[in-house]
């Protein structure tokens, strides 16, 4: 008997990482759930837990995982040096203190983009960019999503995202590109690769 191939979706939410693999016909055969801890807002603490959820996976699955999907709460980020490390603290979804570049981002992304707000991720690159000291903005080298950081973990690729995650920093899925404004900022090195989900 051939058993059929599984997908594997890791959901990184905000109390814990929930993970399910489902065969061709949509069936959950396996789901398991790991919460943070204490320290829910650490990205120690999310990977932790997302390796702890890996771990989990019952031997007998783990040949048959095909695909793996890995998603995380829009629009919270890490800045990252080039070898994957964060340089500061997470800034998390709801994190408004980008409000005071909002009148940057409003010159840079039309009104209607997702990337128009505080709380998005381009807010958040921006203010990281106007008030961390020089000697630690200089180490940095890659704006990650949540889910963008922890897919490295696994593929070993930083500084990559998708485009449901990069809608909040301004990229156009209509032309596939960020927008010429975005290219030529200072701090546009550390806009992730962007490639299409799943």
């Amino acid at each position: 008997m051939v058993l059929q191939p599984l997908a594997l979706g890791i959901d990184v939410g905000t109390s814990g990482v929930r993970a399910a693999a489902v065969d061709n016909d949509r069936h959950v055969v396996w789901i398991h759930r790991v919460g943070y801890g204490e320290h829910p807002l650490a990205h120690h603490a999310w990977q932790a837990a997302f390796f702890e959820v890996l771990a989990a996976l019952p031997e007998p699955l783990r040949p048959r995982i095909r695909r793996i999907a890995v998603d995380g709460t829009s629009g919270t980020v890490l800045l990252c040096n080039a070898q994957g490390t964060p340089l500061t603290p997470a800034l998390m979804y709801h994190d408004d203190r980008a409000k005071a570049v909002i009148d940057h981002v409003r010159a840079l992304v039309p009104t209607t983009s997702a990337a128009c707000s505080a709380t998005a991720s381009l807010a958040k690159l921006l203010w990281w960019y106007h008030t961390l000291p020089t000697d630690q903005w200089q180490s940095a080298r890659y704006l990650l999503h949540q889910a963008d950081w922890l897919s490295a973990h696994l593929h070993g690729v930083w500084g990559q995202s998708d485009y449901h995650n990069s809608l909040k920093l301004g990229y156009d899925v209509e032309s596939l590109t960020y927008p010429t404004p975005l290219r030529h900022q200072p701090w546009a090195a550390c806009l992730p690769q962007v490639i299409a989900p799943g």
